[in-house]
Order: C-alpha cells, then sequence, then structure tokens
C-alpha cells in the first residue's frame, strides 16, 4: 500500500502540466486543492494486490500488439472482469463511493479477468478534471498521482513471444494493384 502524498502541487509546481490553462484562465488555489483532494483520494485508495479503476497496465493482445500505457477504466461487478482502454487519452477523473470514476476515450477496449494480472512497479498517471471556470474550451487541469502499474499478455499468442514492443509489424498483401481508371 503506498503513503497517500499531502499537498503534492502548489500553484507555481501545478503550472508546467497546465501552461494552456493558465494563459487563459489563470491557474488558482481552488485549481490546486481540487488536484491535491484527486491524488491524495488515488494514493490513499490503490494497492499492489487488487487493481483498480485509473491504474495503468502493460497490455499484450493475442496478436503481438504492445500497448505499454493501457489504463484500467472500469470494474463490471456483475461479471468481476475489469474494462481497459488501449491508448488513452488524459482521463476526467470524478470521486464515488471513496473511490474514483473515469470517462476516457482513446482506443479499443477489452475485458479481462483482474486476476490474471501481475504487479510490475508504481508509476505515474496523469488525470485531469475541469478547473475553476467549469467545462470549457481549454478549461481542465491535469495533475499526476502514483498508480500501481500492472502487466497482461493475452493467452495463445498467435506469435509467440514477439511483440511490438521489440519488433516491428508490418501489414503486407499480395495480389493485383488495381486503379480506378482500368
Amino acid at each position: 500500500m503506498l503513503q497517500a502524498t499531502k499537498n503534492r502541487y502548489t500553484v507555481e509546481t501545478l503550472k508546467p502540466l497546465n501552461i494552456l490553462y493558465d494563459h487563459e484562465h489563470w491557474l488558482t488555489q481552488q485549481d490546486v486543492d481540487m488536484a491535491n483532494g484527486y491524488v491524495e483520494l488515488i494514493e490513499r485508495t490503490r494497492s499492489e494486490k487488487t487493481p483498480q479503476i485509473g491504474d495503468r497496465l502493460i497490455y499484450v493482445d493475442r496478436y503481438g500488439k504492445y500497448y505499454s500505457n493501457a489504463l484500467i477504466e472500469n470494474n463490471d461487478e456483475e461479471s468481476g472482469r475489469i474494462s481497459i482502454c488501449e491508448e488513452p487519452y488524459i482521463p476526467f477523473v470524478w470521486e464515488q463511493d471513496a473511490n474514483i470514476r473515469l470517462s476516457v476515450s482513446g482506443g479499443a477496449f477489452h475485458h479481462i479477468d483482474p486476476k490474471q494480472l501481475k504487479f510490475v512497479r508504481w508509476t505515474e498517471g496523469a488525470f485531469k478534471d475541469w478547473g475553476n471556470c467549469g467545462a470549457c474550451a481549454n478549461g481542465a487541469v491535469t495533475f499526476t498521482a502514483k498508480v500501481p502499474l500492472w502487466s497482461y499478455s493475452e493467452p495463445d499468442p498467435l506469435y509467440g513471444d514477439f511483440t511490438t514492443a521489440t519488433w516491428r509489424q508490418y501489414y503486407l498483401t499480395k495480389g493485383m494493384i488495381q486503379h480506378i481508371y482500368q
């Protein structure tokens, strides 16, 4: 279990992550307090034993595609599976039931059994929420928190141990080139 960081950010230390936001909306102490509150909540609720929403994941699909920054974005209570996003943008975060929930886009989503994940190490995960001006253009405040990094590879890989982590993948087709004007 990780010790939660209290008051990680000040206005000055949060500015480098939010240059455009600060230029357009002025980063305030209210934004800093929001970010620090989320950092404390996120870090307080993380564990090396149980994968949770907001944790990062090294995900390898059965075709050998390697995703080094996949995200656990939801937990399906009925099936006991977690939903992961392959290539997430920085997710929007909010608090619900003394934990976090996320809204994320950025790629295909998969449902996997969390018991199959292996803890790798602690890493920094980026999150964001609307700042003091509310939902508007460039109105999100970004911050980071320490989260677990997990590892998962789908069973029955088509190409053995070859993945795009260390190898390039090319798509080849065979056939006559056909032109529209033939």
